[in-house]
């Protein structure tokens, strides 16, 4: 799941407009839209600012690790 989609659910869950996140990171609702669409980057600190404001941990919205990607490839193994 990406960012964005992950936000996006915790904010809804949360009952919380986009508005009303852009008020609380002093934004605009355009720009707040934005990093829920994954058009904007964000700062470490801004990440921790909106699970404060969600009240979840950054790990609610971080993307989850893809299977496989961490694994080392056997194929020279089996040459």
């Amino acid at each position: 799941m990406q960012f964005g989609n992950a936000l996006r659910i915790q904010r809804v869950i949360k009952g919380y407009t986009q508005e009303y996140m852009a008020e609380r990171l002093n934004l605009s609702q355009n720009s707040y839209s934005k990093l829920e669409r994954g058009l904007t980057s964000l700062t470490v600190s801004r990440l921790y600012q909106i699970a404060g404001i969600l009240e979840i941990s950054v790990q609610d919205i971080l993307p989850a690790e893809q299977p496989g990607n961490t694994e080392k490839s056997d194929s020279a193994a089996n040459v």
